[in-house]
């Protein structure tokens, strides 16, 4: 709490980041050489790093010698509406953090990682540039935290009170009773000296995802569109998934005026997935039909492309 009090963490978060760093092919390689021996030489392992799309790399230099390398990953390992985007995180040149963020449009599910030698000091300050990293190239207004995290069959982030670190964030339990129990909870350590919250109480919290919401309202997610295909495929095809598939695809490929044929096999996969949705969602609307069809090529060659496109579907 010490670290955070340190900074403004909502004046932080809302300074732009500015450019990727300017690296040429010698130093790109040496930066991404970095990244992926940082994740060996300490037995682990993202598969943003493993299966690491080099053309995605992108390095920022930020304050007090913090910088932060994001990378996405190759094609064939990409998922098929969300983006796994990692990132490994520096202080004077040396990795401290590494993890990602499942990204949706205006929506993140984040994950941080601090490398032991380095979770006292500015681990806080770290936090709160990973975030604000996010925000503003990805136009991030809600991320998301699942309960591993903060203690979720995770002993360590029970000892540490992992959730505490993101509660003073501003993240708050998306379950609303769990989010009373903790409202409480703070209150007891505000007005006891020397409290701290039981094992059983933070076991108790994991019980739900936590939150951090920048905006005004919640944005979309992915399962929420999964449960609607899966519905509409339940009630309107019997759960025929083969039929359900190959009707929305060729009337989706008819509003876009898109010929399958011409598709590669990933771009037929993504195709296949954003014309269930659009026939699960009864997409309509032409500007967003057109945005879907973008999505087709993008998803598979520019993640920072593809999610510009999903923002601007959901704006409209």
């Amino acid at each position: 709490e010490e670290q955070i009090k340190k900074f403004d963490t909502t004046t932080l978060l809302d300074t732009p980041v500015g450019a990727p760093a300017d690296l040429d092919h010698a130093s790109m390689a040496q930066a991404i050489m970095v990244v992926k021996n940082a994740m060996v030489l300490t037995a682990r392992e993202t598969d943003p790093c493993t299966y690491m799309d080099e053309h995605s790399f992108r390095l920022y230099q930020l304050e007090r010698g913090i910088s932060i390398a994001i990378y996405g990953m190759v094609p064939s390992r990409q998922m098929p509406l969300e983006s796994y985007v990692g990132y490994t995180a520096f202080k004077n040149g040396y990795p401290v953090a590494y993890g990602g963020a499942w990204i949706f449009g205006a929506r993140a599910n984040f994950g941080i990682n601090i490398f032991t030698p380095y979770r006292s000091g500015e681990s806080a300050f770290v936090m709160a540039q990973l975030l604000r990293l996010y925000r503003h190239v990805f136009d991030i207004r809600y991320f998301e935290v699942e309960g591993y995290q903060f203690g979720l069959n995770n002993p360590e982030g029970i000892a540490s009170g992992a959730f505490w670190f993101y509660y003073r964030f501003g993240f708050r339990p998306v379950d609303k009773e769990i989010c009373k129990q903790a409202e409480l909870e703070q209150q007891k350590i505000k007005s006891r000296k020397n409290y701290r919250s039981s094992a059983k109480t933070l076991v108790g919290f994991t019980g739900g995802n936590i939150a951090l919401n920048l905006g005004n309202s919640i944005p979309a997610d992915v399962i929420q569109i999964s449960t609607q295909v899966l519905s509409s495929i339940k009630k309107d095809w019997k759960n025929n998934y083969q039929q359900a598939r190959k009707q929305a695809v060729e009337r989706f490929c008819k509003l876009v005026q898109l010929n399958i044929n011409s598709l590669s096999a990933m771009e037929i996969k993504i195709m296949e997935d954003l014309a269930l949705w659009a026939m699960a969602m009864q997409v309509t609307n032409k500007q967003k039909l057109q945005l879907m069809k973008q999505m087709v090529f993008t998803s598979t060659t520019d993640i920072y492309a593809y999610q510009d496109l999903l923002r601007k579907f959901f704006k409209k």
